[in-house]
């Protein structure tokens, strides 16, 4: 088994597998981290917050983002989000769904539903096209009210830790996918 968390869960579908018979995400993306960029302008714009022409407006900044970053993909010099162009050309821009899928082991992501690093909006989306093509190696557990570091915020119930089984007894995990529980 290999497991990652983070961004180390959007690099452990790519990596190391040759000998893995599973492989754990937690907290991770699967659309370009650039996406969630993106979608936030639209609720944004959705929750009455900024109109649809702001949206579009930042969108556009985002995109110059993203040209400024490609441009000089190695770059130290230049900063998105206060992280270098070198950082976000290697992480930013990449489908970690793609990896996934080219995978036959057996997958596990876990994902909280209050996380604000990687929002559950972007991890929510990897199960559809393992459900529509007919896949069944995507076993996906979202823990509705735990954050990045898969803690609760409710004083009732304790921090919880990284194992599937402490995530399933402790928040009332609900799972989705092959196992689904229903």
């Amino acid at each position: 088994m290999i497991m990652g968390g983070s961004e180390g869960a959007q690099y452990v579908f790519a990596t190391g597998l040759a000998h893995a018979d599973k492989a754990v995400g937690l907290g991770g993306l699967v659309l370009p981290q650039h996406q969630d960029f993106i979608i936030e302008q639209w609720l944004r714009a959705e929750r009455g917050e900024i109109t649809r022409a702001e949206a579009q407006a930042a969108i556009e900044e985002i995109f110059a983002a993203i040209r400024v970053i490609h441009a000089d993909a190695l770059g130290l010099k230049h900063t998105f989000m206060g992280e270098t162009n070198r950082r976000w050309s290697r992480f930013g821009g990449h489908a970690v769904v793609d990896d996934m899928l080219a995978l036959q082991i057996s997958l596990l992501l876990v994902q909280g539903g209050d996380d604000d690093k990687a929002p559950i909006i972007n991890t929510d989306v990897a199960m559809v096209p393992f459900l529509s093509g007919g896949r069944s190696n995507l076993d996906y557990w979202v823990c509705p009210e735990a954050d990045h570091g898969m803690r609760v915020a409710d004083p009732a119930h304790p921090s919880l830790d990284r194992t599937g089984a402490a995530l399933s007894s402790r928040c009332g995990l609900h799972a989705r996918g092959r196992h689904a529980k229903r």
